[in-house]
């Protein structure tokens, strides 16, 4: 239950598509899954959720990966361990890490268990860690809140969905055709998405935030799979 629950919250806060470097429904069943671990005795809904926004607030990303388990040695329980894809690490620095396909945990990072571990929020930059903190904060600060009122209150205001209409003041739409040529590739939509992740990370400054969607647009389009957006605040904007 935990799992459906956080799962609604991060899509409707638009912070849930690994594509655009958000969460995924494999990263928030670890993070639920590690919260149930902590709190075996658990029987109560609001607690577990309550629980899951104390302890992700303020986690160090960076600094803790998220693990349920501990990582195995591949030397130990494989003999042909380096014919496999390459598990996630947690040694060397970020940067070191950073090298490697499905080792990268510069950002965010919440591994698999079992080997070969790897890291389910590879995507994650710093731009899009921002927002899904942000999320993180606001849904402990609602608890606190409203900790002594109504109950369904709180977990109604939790879930509900972001209007990018009035939480971004600019935006920019970008939209792709392809040619006629193209038209019946498989591959096509996901070759756009991948280019336009690409231009939004770009688009990014520093000090400002920027907020990605890559599905929510697509069945409003005249043309299927021809439309992929972009939305960003003024201040954003005017500083890029």
């Amino acid at each position: 239950m935990l799992m459906r629950y956080v799962k609604i919250w991060a899509k409707n806060r638009l912070i849930y598509s690994n594509k655009a470097g958000y969460l995924s429904g494999h990263s928030l069943a670890i993070m639920s899954a590690k919260i149930c671990i902590a709190y075996p005795e658990a029987t109560s809904l609001s607690f577990v959720i309550k629980q899951f926004f104390i302890s992700y607030k303020s986690w160090k990303w960076e600094a803790y990966p998220l693990m349920l388990v501990g990582l195995v040695d591949a030397n130990e329980e494989f003999e042909n361990a380096s014919e496999i894809v390459e598990p996630w690490s947690g040694t060397g620095s970020s940067q070191q890490r950073g090298t490697n396909e499905g080792n990268d945990g510069t950002q965010m990072s919440i591994i698999t268990p079992g080997f070969p571990e790897q890291n389910t929020t590879f995507n994650v930059n710093k731009f899009t860690l921002k927002r899904i903190v942000i999320e993180l904060k606001r849904g402990f600060t609602l608890i606190e809140r409203y900790s002594h009122q109504e109950a369904t209150k709180i977990w109604d205001l939790l879930i509900k969905e972001l209007d990018w209409k009035t939480h971004y003041n600019y935006f920019i739409l970008i939209l792709c055709r392809a040619g006629e040529f193209e038209q019946n590739e498989p591959l096509n939509d996901g070759l756009t998405s991948c280019k336009m992740w690409i231009v939004g990370v770009n688009l990014t400054s520093e000090n400002f935030q920027i907020l990605m969607i890559d599905e929510i647009f697509k069945t409003s389009s005249t043309k299927p799979n021809s439309l992929y957006s972009v939305y960003a605040t003024k201040d954003n904007l005017e500083a890029t």
